[in-house]
């Protein structure tokens, strides 16, 4: 299935500490212990760690790379129309193989390399079909405004950085990715630079350069039939190992890697470089203790390898002392099996089908349990949405930093929604008078945000029924609603589920407090937000704090009409509770779980007495559509892209000043 956000799955907001499956039935603590006490740890990055960033999937980044391939098939570059139709041919093929990408992807070369065949018969300039290749890939991976908010990578980074920084100078992190991309590369450096400047005496090297050993499949080969084994053996204590190539951004590659080695794409690629890519992975985890891996759907034939090969400890024959060196002696030694931590998303669920029952999802689940146990997993964490894994990620890291005993993503949103509950109580004169300030800052704020959001949607063209043709101004036809909401704000009554049970997990929802034109002065009355309940603005503000970025969506996009509401658009932008002060970053990382949300409805001003046309609100809900489909493919121009992001930074003002008051 195409990866799209529009795609992300709607549920409520329930975290891996109550859907947690291990092979030995141990609690989520222990995997979260598995891998802060780890001497050396591997983290194992599939695409979903660099999605923030690159907005793309396998089966994606090769439809994509092809249409930027059109150009090396046209007639004026080569002087022969047929290849334009087999360019056509080539993409629909690719269409129709999208459950197939490595039959995708080898099509794509196969053609290629044809083309560059046919340079050569004709005795053309010189084509190079790999570097064709590596060109659109660069473009793909690149070419996307660079995300508001991208935690995962940052996480990764973090929780690397900070086991090497630990009070153990003998701890090692070694990352293994299956991306070309050299997003999280850039983190790292940037952290590592930054931690170097700040510890002054360090067992790393003071340069973040030669802080990190940068290891490519080519410069594996290479190192591995020479009598250098700078990659292999080298005693850098922070290791990125690139499994299928890398692909620096542009021409301006990054500092510290000689070798971007051969980009591994195509079913030959994969065959031709299975033994190597297994030596990489076996040389890279030979003393490791935990493995953990992220965004990876465990369907890479290297990675499944060697998770057969590590269910079961090996056993090999090494010389006692008595006998060493006389050959007699010899003693069975038993490998030990590294501990594997598998965090993985749900498959993702369209806003127009019935959301799957609990019932239905923990058996998926425990389908996938029974097979990640049979493959060697041991902790195998689900997770409901995309933005839960970063959450995962900072338990982890709290853990490194010994900041607690237990995860501390379920303690931090309890504590926030006993606060916002206990402040926004309108049954008592404090919260009533919160409330009505609440109220106040949404309603001040509406105007500013009309404005900015007219700017952001732009001109709006409309065809009349004879023809004519109007140009709308957003910029006096918009009106927007501001609303605030907050997680895990239950009240005694709410907290009685269906089934008459008391509801145990209060953070997995989402009230509405207050939006800027009246405020909810019955907390019994309070809109929830939960997973079966699809209204617009309560998806805008769960999606916002499933996704972790600032999200635009529309009607069509929940599978309604335009005609089924005024409210035709939704910004949505979920904030953390506001971090103590600090100067430590991994301290203030550990404060970024979503708290609460900031939506603005938006939909065409209706002055006294005149309704909106069908052809109005069907120009402006198009316009809308066109705007998100831009954001979620990360395609926005400069000025767009700005308009968007001041919106978001107006957002967290209001979100800091609202926060405010909840004292």
């Amino acid at each position: 299935m195409q990866f799209s956000f529009e795609q992300e799955q709607y549920l409520s907001l329930e975290y891996y500490q109550h859907r947690t499956h291990t092979t030995n039935q141990q609690p989520p603590q222990t995997a979260l212990d598995a891998v802060s006490r780890a001497k050396h740890l591997v983290i194992y990055c599939g695409a979903g760690v660099s999605i923030d960033n690159t907005r793309v999937n396998w089966p994606n980044l090769i439809k994509e790379s092809a249409e930027r391939l059109k150009v090396e098939f046209s007639d004026t570059r080569i002087g022969d129309k047929k290849y334009e139709a087999l360019h056509e041919q080539l993409t629909e093929h690719i269409e129709r193989n999208a459950g197939n990408p490595a039959r995708a992807a080898s099509m794509l070369v196969d053609t290629l390399r044809s083309v560059e065949q046919y340079h050569r018969t004709q005795d053309h300039a010189q084509f190079n079909h790999r570097r064709a290749l590596h060109n659109a890939l660069a473009e793909v991976l690149y070419n996307r405004k660079e995300p508001v908010v991208a935690p995962l990578k940052t996480l990764v980074a973090t929780l690397a950085v900070e086991m090497i920084f630990a009070a153990d100078p003998d701890r090692t992190v070694t990352i293994i990715t299956t991306n070309y991309d050299t997003h999280i590369e850039r983190v790292l450096k940037t952290m590592v630079g930054g931690k170097l400047l700040r510890a002054g005496a360090s067992t790393l090297p003071s340069d973040p350069n030669d802080a990190i050993t940068i290891v490519t499949n080519d410069s594996f080969r290479r190192d591995v039939h020479s009598t250098n084994k700078a990659h292999t053996s080298s005693t850098s204590r922070l290791k990125l190992v690139y499994l299928h190539g890398r692909i620096p951004n542009g021409s301006q590659d990054e500092v510290g890697c000689d070798y971007n080695g051969r980009v591994v794409f195509s079913e030959n690629d994969y065959f031709d470089t299975r033994e190597s890519v297994r030596n990489m992975l076996r040389a890279h985890t030979e003393d490791a203790d935990c493995f953990l891996i992220l965004g990876s759907s465990l369907e890479d034939p290297p990675l499944t390898d060697w998770l057969k090969r590590n269910r079961r400890p090996a056993t090999r024959a090494t010389p006692s002392a008595a006998g060493e060196g006389t050959g007699k002696g010899k003693e069975d030694h038993t490998v030990r099996k590294v501990t594997t931590v598998l965090v993985q998303t749900l498959p993702y669920e369209s806003y127009d089908k019935s959301a799957t029952p609990d019932h239905d999802r923990d058996l998926a689940i425990e389908l996938n349990d029974i097979r990640y146990s049979s493959m060697g997993i041991d902790y195998y964490l689900p997770t409901r949405c995309y933005s839960d894994v970063p959450h995962v990620l900072r338990d982890m890291l709290a853990a490194v930093a010994n900041r607690c005993s237990a995860p501390i993503t379920k303690q931090d949103l309890g504590d926030w929604g006993e606060r916002v509950a206990r402040c926004t109580n309108p049954k008592k004169p404090v919260g009533r008078r919160t409330l009505q300030r609440i109220q106040e800052k949404l309603y001040e704020n509406q105007r500013p945000f009309a404005e900015e959001m007219s700017k952001f949607i732009g001109t709006v063209t409309v065809t009349e029924s004879d023809g004519t043709v109007t140009v709308m101004n957003p910029e006096l036809h918009i009106d927007v609603r501001l609303e605030f909401w907050a997680r895990g704000v239950l009240t005694d009554n709410q907290r009685i589920g269906t089934d008459g049970k008391k509801t145990t997990t209060p953070e997995n929802y989402l009230a509405l407090i207050a939006d800027s034109v009246s405020v909810s002065r019955d907390a019994e009355a309070r809109r929830l937000a939960r997973y079966s309940r699809r209204f617009p603005s309560r998806v805008a503000a769960m999606r916002a704090c499933q996704l972790g970025q600032p999200d635009f969506m529309t009607l069509p996009m929940l599978g309604h009409e335009y005609t089924a509401s005024r409210w035709q658009a939704f910004f949505g932008a979920a904030f953390s509770s506001l971090p103590k002060p600090s100067t430590d970053e991994a301290t203030e990382l550990l404060h970024s779980v979503p708290t609460h949300a900031i939506v603005a409805a938006v939909k065409l001003r209706e002055p006294a007495d005149v309704l909106t046309t069908r052809n109005d609100l069907k120009a402006f809900s198009g316009r809308v559509s066109e705007r998100s489909a831009k954001i979620l493919s990360g395609t926005l121009d400069d000025s767009e892209d700005s308009h968007f992001r001041t919106l978001h930074v107006m957002a967290k003002e209001l979100s800091e000043t609202i926060q405010g008051l909840l004292t």
